[in-house]
C-alpha cells in the first residue's frame, strides 16, 4: 500500500508534517510505502499509484489521477475542504482531535 502525504501549510509550521512524523509514520507502518511531498505538484504526480491520501484538502480533479485511491485522511476538523460528494469506494476521515483543544479554549 502507497500512503502519499502532503501536509504542508504556508500559515504555520505547527500544521505541517516534520521529518521526525514521518519517520514514526514509517515505524508504525513498516510494511507500507510512504512518500511524503512537498507542494501540490509533486503530490499530483505520485497520485497514480496512491491507495491512501493524507491532506489538508484533496480537490476533487484530482481523484481522476488517484485511479488506485481507497481512503482519504484529513487532520482537518472543518468539511469545507470536503464539500463535495465522494467518489464511490473511497473512504473519508476527518481528524478527531479538535473537540478536547476546542473544549479546553473554552474553559
Amino acid at each position: 500500500m502507497k500512503i502519499t502525504v502532503w501536509i504542508i501549510t504556508k500559515d504555520s509550521d505547527a500544521f505541517g508534517i516534520t521529518e521526525q512524523n514521518v519517520e514514526r509514520l514509517g515505524a508504525l507502518l513498516p510494511d507500507e510505502e510512504i512518500v511524503c511531498c512537498k507542494d501540490p505538484n509533486e503530490f499530483k504526480s505520485n497520485l497514480h499509484d496512491t491507495d491512501v491520501a493524507l491532506v489538508w484538502v484533496f480537490k476533487r480533479e484530482w481523484y481522476d489521477l488517484a485511479p488506485r485511491l481507497k481512503w482519504v485522511v484529513t487532520p482537518a476538523a472543518g468539511k469545507e475542504a470536503f464539500d463535495y460528494e465522494m467518489p464511490a469506494g473511497i473512504k473519508k476521515t476527518h481528524g478527531a482531535f479538535h473537540g478536547i483543544i476546542m473544549a479546553e479554549t473554552v474553559m
